[in-house]
């Protein structure tokens, strides 16, 4: 089972097989596989994905100075948006159901200032849902 914080839930429904180094995007397919087959119990701060980030120590993330603080607000923009609760256990196709229905909030409140966008707005996924 995979433990997964609020904006993973979202965001990893746009990767792409990019990431910081090899041993994040191996994990990334990892955490990925196992959520399709097993689901996702929802964890509240640092998850299955941040432990092979290599800006993760101190049980924070050290991207730079505040980005601890603005994961936060990610991971409880996402949690409001999707109505899940921490300490939930949610399968990976009905959450890909509420993504799509919750993507215009999501892409306009959380992904302009993201320095993955470009990456994600390559996604067949980010153009079907971006769509008019």
């Amino acid at each position: 089972m995979n433990y997964l914080r609020g904006h993973h839930l979202i965001c990893l429904h746009f990767f792409t097989g990019e990431g910081y180094d090899e041993k994040y995007i191996r994990n990334l397919k990892r955490v990925l596989k196992m959520a399709h087959r097993d689901g996702i119990i929802v964890q509240k701060n640092t998850d299955d994905v941040c432990a092979a980030c290599l800006h993760f120590s101190e049980k924070k993330c050290n991207y730079n100075k505040n980005s601890d603080e603005k994961i936060k607000c990610l991971d409880k923009l996402a949690l409001k948006l999707l109505s899940i609760e921490i300490g939930s256990k949610v399968n990976w196709y009905d959450l890909k159901n509420k993504v799509s229905k919750i993507f215009t909030e999501w892409r306009d409140g959380a992904c302009n200032k993201c320095e993955w966008l470009s990456t994600c707005e390559s996604t067949e996924l980010w153009k079907r849902l971006n769509s008019p």
